[in-house]
């Protein structure tokens, strides 16, 4: 499927962007650097899910 995202420091974020609704995913390298455990559904990521976020928008944004 087609994707897009952001890696940046200790956090790695993707979006299925020909899914509905969107599926997301969000690792942490440092903990996780088999990215096994998707954070993004997780309590207490929404926060660093939304910033991953906006970063994955303006770098897809620039590329245009």
């Amino acid at each position: 499927p087609k994707s897009e995202g952001v890696a940046g420091g200790r956090f790695k974020y993707l979006r299925y962007i020909e899914q509905n609704p969107v599926y997301e995913e969000l690792y942490d390298l440092q903990n996780d650097p088999k990215e096994k455990e998707n954070l993004a559904v997780k309590d207490g990521y929404a926060d660093k899910l939304s910033e991953m976020r906006q970063r994955c928008d303006e770098l897809v944004k620039q590329s245009i």
